[in-house]
This record gives structure tokens, C-alpha cells and sequence, in this order.
């Protein structure tokens, strides 16, 4: 199956209270893209494709894995073809500080697993996720000087090979994985009372476990080239993260 789509939002605003008695601070989104990079114009839609075969089709699973665990899977292959997105203007209360831009983004074929915590306690889920991704370039351009800082050639995958500050030797194997169910790492959410830190508030709860290797090309800042940057190995086998009022 193949779908042509373009997608465009005049502006996305975000409070930090919803009640207009307080004084409202904003961050706004102005006229955001995703698109096949061409832009619009009337003989060109830039509509991106989002593409799937016969032999590779999205697919939505409920079944049980060699542990017995029952989970919900989603396998995603419709992002691998690249994407282009953009925010023409980052407002931060009233102050325009740039544009934002991924260029060439793809992502996939992705797995997305979920089910209950294997002790059967909390009030949350374990999941996985595993993919790879790459992009042609991430760049930040700030509007009154303007410069811009560039990451160029970015890709997230299971492990790299090649010469840390020679892109060209590159290659990359497996995925860059958040959480591992089937190595008993899952990834976690779980909304607790959280006694330690914030007595008797409530509070949502991210244990993210990661594994992969992280490379980019080339930084650039105003014009200054810094060179690739090579991160390997990473097994971070605990990374939490709490969110309370």
C-alpha cells in the first residue's frame, strides 16, 4: 500500500496553565511542515509517501513470547521512506528564538511491545521499542544573527563500525533499542505515590533502559565545521524519570 500525505499546522501553543485567570506564559509553534522537502507549489504538492508491501505490511499483534508473557506488538515499517519536517518560527513567551528543521528523517521498521509488568504489580506497563533511524541533518537556526547550528548525517542503530572520525568507513548493524522484555530490561511506566521525594503526590514514572550506538557526521556551528561525533555501547540499564505537579 502507498499513501501520498503533506502536513501543515498554522500554529501549535503550548501554557503553562490552562486557567487565563493566572498570567499565561507560552511556547508557540508557527507553521509547522512534514513534507517530501520540495515545498509546495502548485505542480509539486510535496506530498511524502508513506509506503508498505504485500511482504512487509504494518502489523498489529496480540500473542504470547517464549517466556509466556502475553503481549501487544506493532510493527511499523511506513516511515522508512524519509520525511522532511520543519517549524518555521520556536516562540518563547513572546520571544522569536528560530526555526527548527529535520531534514530527511527516516525511521524503521520500527517494533512497539506492551504488556503488564511481569511481576503483575504497579499501576503502569513494561514495553520495548526497537528501531533505527537516520537523517540528513537536524539544524537549530537562530533568527537574529542569524547562525545556525547543524548535526549533519545522524544515525541511531545497534551497533556501528568504522572509523570514529571517518564517516565514510561507516556501517551499521541492528537496532537502537528503549527497554529489551525479552532480556528482562523492560522499559516502564507506572503512576505511584511517590513517598521519598514528594509525599503524597502523584506522580508518573519512566524507567527507560537503553542499548545502541549514536553517530553523527559532522557538527556545525555559524559555519565552523567540528567534526563527527561517535557515541558506541551504550547499555544504560537504569534511566529514570519522574514527572509530578
Amino acid at each position: 500500500m502507498e499513501t501520498k500525505s503533506r502536513v501543515e499546522i498554522v500554529e501549535y501553543n503550548i501554557s503553562d496553565t490552562p486557567d487565563p485567570e493566572f498570567d499565561q506564559h507560552w511556547i508557540k509553534f508557527k507553521h509547522i511542515t512534514i513534507d517530501d522537502g520540495t515545498g509546495w507549489h502548485p505542480t509539486n504538492k510535496g506530498y511524502y509517501t508513506a509506503a508498505t508491501t504485500l511482504d512487509d505490511p504494518i502489523k498489529l499483534d496480540i500473542g504470547t513470547n517464549d517466556a509466556g508473557r502475553t503481549l501487544v506488538s506493532f510493527y511499523d515499517p511506513s516511515h522508512v521512506l524519509p520525511r522532511w519536517y520543519g517549524i518555521e518560527d520556536v516562540e518563547f513567551d513572546g520571544l522569536s528564538i528560530g526555526s527548527f528543521n529535520i531534514d530527511a528523517l527516516s525511521i524503521g521498521p520500527s517494533l512497539y511491545r506492551s504488556g503488564a509488568h511481569a511481576d503483575s504489580t504497579g499501576g503502569g506497563y513494561d514495553f520495548d521499542y526497537s528501531t533505527r533511524i537516520t537523517a540528513q541533518a537536524i539544524r537549530f537556526t537562530y533568527n537574529t544573527v542569524p547562525e545556525a547550528l547543524t548535526l549533519s548525517g545522524i544515525h541511531l542503530a545497534g551497533s556501528a563500525s568504522g572509523a570514529e572520525n571517518d564517516p565514510a568507513t561507516w556501517s551499521f548493524t541492528g537496532n537502537f533499542k528503549i527497554g529489551d522484555i525479552d532480556a528482562g530490561t523492560p522499559a516502564k511506566v507506572d503512576v505511584v505515590t511517590n513517598s521519598d521525594d514528594a509525599p503524597g503526590v502523584t506522580s508518573l514514572v519512566l524507567n527507560v533502559p537503553i542499548q545502541g550506538s549514536v553517530r553523527v557526521e559532522n557538527v556545525n556551528f555559524g559555519g565552523n565545521d567540528f567534526g563527527p561525533i561517535a557515541i558506541d555501547g551504550i547499555n544504560a540499564h537504569r534511566m529514570s524519570l519522574s514527572f509530578h505537579p
